[in-house]
């Protein structure tokens, strides 16, 4: 029963794990079949230009040529069938152009464009949209891009429920409904963690380590608080969309579950002073090495050099990359699975850039050649050679998204 319970777990937490575009995990099954599946699914053609729109933005390279002087900076982010673009000039104090607009994923044909306020970032949550900058967040609706509503105070985090936390004073957090802007309620202290609908509340940096505090995201009302003492400068915590959360404390890692702050596991790994989740392990940092910790019981699985396993690139795909290049790694025994080395060795000292995950498709940069792998198996579904070094790229919905300084691409296959 418990291992049921646990890769019930492992399905749930795998969604939104970090990429440029998030997509719902795959059930676990066809999540493993990285380790020894075949990807069935590459297409047998190639991609085509289907779309091409003028963009006012700039190329990297003209940023950096341009040595700190404003220029025409932009992002990208994806939602369903839509591209959402934040145009800004890329340094504090000027006048802009500051402005957001949304392209059709299908035609790429603009539907809207809005000035927006004095803002450097862009963020999705749920169905809204999100500018900030460190002294204040600015909330647009997706469908029309008119703006819900402005307010002072740097974004902290947002989670899938339409909550956002939003600094208020040196010690201070609110939480605040995406949708209208109303505040649902503050509290004292620093965010530890935000995940699934709770909000982890620890002591602030001034004052002494106390207990963390676990609440409830949209009222704020306490569910219960840690036997122990939480001190920000030196322990650490993480969470998933899976019912625990994950403690050090310099000398030991403790699993605890969510609704009434049970410790299920407790594992002594010394010095620790970093913590990650991949799949069905906990990776403890601990001095220059990494422990794997069995998230189903806490038991010891391996170790390694820290600089030996990357960072990750796709949590269903068990996909990392280092300066090598992409590879699988098996979280239960540590072992390299699949490597490979995108671009050419010996073009600009090897580099490449990871630009977007899909829930089959992982899209690498190297120079000029866009290249996407599947997570099967790590094969090349497809090289296309875009003609000029890419700013964006990103994956969604059977479509290739790539910005080249003031053309943004739609490619899809057709026929």
């Amino acid at each position: 029963m418990g291992r049921s319970r646990r890769m019930v777990a492992v399905m749930t937490m795998a969604a939104g794990a970090l990429s440029l575009v998030a997509f719902a995990a795959a059930p676990l099954d066809a999540a493993r079949g990285p380790l020894a599946g075949i990807d069935d699914d590459v297409p047998g053609r190639q991609p085509s230009l289907v779309w091409e729109s003028s963009v006012d933005c700039d190329a990297d390279a003209e940023i950096a040529e341009a040595g700190g002087a404003p220029a025409r900076h932009c992002a990208i982010e994806f939602d369903h069938d839509a591209i959402y673009l934040h145009e800004h000039p890329g340094v504090v104090g000027t006048d802009g152009p500051f402005r957001l607009s949304a392209y059709d994923l299908s035609s790429g044909e603009r539907r809207w464009s809005t000035e927006a306020g004095s803002t450097f970032e862009i963020t999705l949550a749920d169905g809204a949209i999100v500018l900030s900058d460190k002294s204040h967040i600015e909330v647009y609706d997706p469908e029309t891009g008119a703006l819900r509503f402005s307010r002072a105070g740097g974004i902290v985090r947002q989670n899938n429920y339409g909550v956002l936390l939003v600094e208020a004073g040196a010690d201070d957090v609110v939480a605040i409904d995406a949708s209208d802007g109303d505040q649902l309620w503050t509290d004292t202290g620093q965010v530890g963690a935000m995940c699934r609908d709770f909000v982890v509340m620890v002591s602030g940096l001034d004052v002494a380590p106390a207990p963390f505090r676990l609440l409830d995201n949209r009222t704020g009302v306490e569910r219960w608080a840690s036997e122990d003492p939480f001190d920000p400068t030196s322990d650490r915590m993480t969470c998933s969309a899976a019912p625990w959360i994950y403690v050090t404390d310099g000398m030991s890692v403790r699993e605890i579950e969510v609704y009434g702050g049970f410790v299920t596991w407790r594992t002594m790994v010394a010095d620790n002073d970093a913590i990650d989740l991949y799949r069905e392990v906990a990776l403890v940092g601990s001095g220059p090495d990494v422990v794997a910790l069995s998230r189903e019981n806490g038991d010891r699985l391996w170790d390694a050099p820290a600089d030996s396993i990357g960072l990750s690139v796709s949590w269903p795909g068990r996909l990392r990359e280092d300066g090598e290049g992409l590879f699988t790694l098996d979280p239960l025994t540590g072992v390299t699975v699949r490597r490979v080395r995108p671009g050419d060795a010996t073009v600009d000292g090897g580099e490449f850039r990871v630009f977007g995950v899909s829930d089959t498709r992982v899209v690498v940069a190297a120079g000029t050649i866009l290249t996407t792998y599947g997570l099967n198996d790590l094969g090349v579904a497809w090289e296309l050679d875009v003609g000029d070094r890419p700013d964006d790229a990103g994956v969604l919905a059977g479509h290739l998204v790539v910005r080249i300084g003031d053309s943004l691409r739609g490619y899809a296959v057709t026929g």
